[in-house]
């Protein structure tokens, strides 16, 4: 079994997944925290509501809790809220058949006639839409964020120890992704204009600026394969020193204009010296 641990530590793509996992996983832990109290506010709930007509699933908080998770999950929720409708309409039907405390006696328990109750319906398809579609899916995307962030990092550190090991500059581009969309224009001028549209749409707060995570987190919203992940040691390479930022450390329109260009123009020498 240790010769099998010990794979993780020799194999640099298995140690590169564990260690983002382990980096994103105080991130996910915030995201499940918010999810399970949203859960629990609702188990306290059914429980005031539902307790005393089905204490098999919601008489006390943990059953109630157990439950509402087994809802979250989606595993037959809408037979747990059908039951509840059955058991309601029995109940309003006993009541209707018991006159001075005493239940009739040929009272028979109804078969459920379909009617749904508007208390239960809302208050079982409010919890789906707001933890099973919405706070489940920021789980996930959270996860996915940071165990992208993270292994960047992991990346960036294997690249320095390689750099560290050899002696020498392992090349890292990060902005190529973008850069093979960009190298196809036709003229000066439509170049120019598709790093206008770009910067207009890095540019969220409309400041006619980017700022460091302005930007990085711009490029992990573009719709290009693989992902971007800029370092500050890529915006420091791509800013020449940040000789190219503003006094306040951002990007202008002008210098975005001119570092595309620089970038563009290195990437096609790297292309061509590839091919040669």
């Amino acid at each position: 079994a240790f010769r099998v641990l010990r794979l993780f530590g020799r194999l640099s793509s298995l140690r590169q997944i564990i260690n983002a996992l382990t980096a994103a996983v105080i991130p996910v832990l915030n995201a499940f925290f918010i999810m399970f109290l949203v859960t629990s506010i609702y188990s306290i709930l059914a429980v005031s509501f539902f307790g005393d007509l089905d204490p098999r699933l919601f008489g006390t908080f943990f059953r109630s809790l157990f439950t509402m998770f087994q809802v979250c999950t989606g595993d037959n929720w809408s037979e747990v809220a059908r039951e509840l409708f059955t058991l309601q309409q029995e109940k309003e039907a006993r009541e209707a058949a018991t006159f001075n405390g005493t239940l009739a006696v040929d009272f028979v328990t109804p078969v459920y006639s379909g009617r749904i109750y508007n208390t239960t319906a809302v208050f079982f398809v409010s919890f789906q839409v707001i933890v099973a579609w919405t706070l489940l899916q920021v789980v996930v995307a959270v996860m996915l964020e940071n165990f992208g962030s993270a292994s960047d990092r992991e990346r960036e550190k294997q690249r320095k120890d390689e750099a560290d090991a050899t002696g020498r500059i392992v090349p890292h581009y990060a902005l190529d992704p973008l850069l093979a969309s960009l190298a196809h224009f036709n003229t000066s001028g439509d170049l120019s204009q598709r790093i206008g549209a770009l910067f207009s749409v890095l540019d969220m707060d409309d400041s006619m600026t980017l700022s460091y995570m302005e930007l990085s987190e711009g490029l992990k919203k573009l719709k290009v394969k693989p992902m971007i992940y800029l370092s500050e040691e890529d915006f420091d390479t791509i800013t020449c020193g940040r000789e190219l930022c503003n006094d306040e450390g951002q990007i202008a329109l002008e210098s975005f204009e001119k570092i595309m260009k620089i970038q563009l123009k290195l990437y096609v020498q790297r292309k061509k010296g590839e091919a040669m």
